[in-house]
């Protein structure tokens, strides 16, 4: 930064009036290597020109003020130096993107960011779309603009519902230059349901079992890096993901069961254990079986009620499944096989529950007709559970 105000001092100091010179060139700012401080995104080819703009404005109106020094956001603030700006063209050149400044109205040109990022979501339709929004994740960071944990868990659920599963690890590997880390569980939550469903989807087919195996090895080996402070390797629902993949391969595929053996092991020291563990499981097992709100007169409020019921399945349906697989492959060599019998059934009998509850509210109930896709979903989870 101190080579950038150099440069522009100098800048300044030598550079002569343009405005009779109508093609004349712009001077340039200074540079930095690709990713370093005072870089900015270079983006794939958008899909669309609206997107393409999107993009555009971001870097000139954003990510590019966030990088000046005070001396240059007078230069570029400045009502009284928008006519020198203007007369006297100067680039900035910021890792391998070289953008004019240009005078910006704070009230009037500078757009809402977390609204660009909710709009670079809806309009990003391609794998490079999907990309390009890790680029824009790593932009801000770079740039020390802040992005909220909400805005950042929604950007993953996003990239993972678009089936971008790869992209959204490759997030949490470059977490430095990304902002995304699993120490923000509701994150491990996403991906680990995601990588659960990617084997669910496909029936718990061979390669796509292990393809899922092998997402959830990389995510735990890259919670172990200093980036991810926190202790969500040992969370239950990383190892039931982990569990349920190895006793699916040991059962429908003739895989080993040492690995079985061993993760079945750590499961149990968790549930049994881990007196958090303990209190959240039956805290979320009551939500289900008397799930609170769902009979709300407010539907706003049903609806949260019912998203909130299906996120603790997300983190218990991994758990059910990785139990009862696991016993059916181990038989007697089960660890701690009365207690996992008795969690796993515990679980069964909430799953059963809220069937009953949501299929009495929003199917029976005619007033709530169009929300069925709610219970669809939860029916859908919990077939492809029972598959294996």
């Amino acid at each position: 930064m101190n080579a950038l105000r150099r440069s522009y001092c100098f800048s300044l100091q030598s550079a002569r009036p343009l405005s009779r010179a109508v093609n004349a060139p712009r001077r340039a700012f200074s540079q930095s290597s690709a990713w370093q401080r005072g870089a900015l995104p270079v983006y794939l080819e958008a899909s669309t020109p609206e997107l393409k703009t999107l993009l555009s404005e971001l870097n000139a109106k954003i990510l590019l003020p966030a990088h000046l020094t005070a001396e240059q956001k007078k230069l570029v603030f400045r009502q009284e130096n928008r006519t020198k700006i203007e007369s006297e063209p100067i680039e900035i050149t910021l890792g391998d993107v070289t953008l004019p400044l240009q005078h910006l109205d704070r009230n009037r040109d500078i757009p809402n960011r977390k609204l660009l990022l909710h709009q670079l979501l809806d309009l990003s339709q391609t794998d490079n779309d999907w990309e390009n929004v890790l680029r824009v994740l790593e932009g801000n960071e770079n740039a020390r603009l802040f992005v909220q944990p909400n805005v950042r868990e929604k950007m993953m659920r996003r990239l993972l519902a678009a089936g971008h599963l790869n992209l959204a690890i490759k997030a949490l590997q470059r977490s430095k230059y990304t902002g995304i880390r699993y120490c923000d569980f509701g994150t491990t939550r996403f991906i680990f349901f995601a990588i659960h469903n990617k084997a669910a989807e496909s029936g718990w087919a061979a390669d796509e079992t292990r393809k899922a195996l092998g997402f959830a090895e990389q995510a735990v080996e890259g919670m172990e890096d200093k980036e991810h402070l926190g202790k969500t390797q040992s969370h239950h629902m990383v190892i039931a993901v982990l569990l349920e993949l190895v006793a699916a391969l040991a059962k429908l595929h003739g895989g080993d069961k040492a690995p079985v053996q061993k993760y079945a092991r750590r499961l149990m020291h968790a549930l049994t254990h881990n007196h958090e563990a303990n209190t959240l499981i039956s805290a979320e097992v009551a939500r289900l079986q008397h799930p609170s709100n769902f009979s709300s007169s407010t539907r706003n409020v049903q609806i949260r009620a019912t998203r909130s019921v299906l996120q603790t399945l997300d983190e218990l349906l991994p758990v059910w499944t990785a139990l009862r697989t696991a016993r059916t492959v181990l038989g007697a060599d089960m660890p701690m096989a009365e207690e996992a019998q008795r969690v796993e059934q515990i679980l069964g009998e909430a799953f059963h529950s809220m069937e009953e509850e949501t299929t009495r509210l929003w199917v029976a109930e005619p007033t709530l007709p169009n929300d069925s896709w709610l219970l669809g979903r939860m029916r859908h989870l919990l077939e492809t559970a029972r598959a294996l």
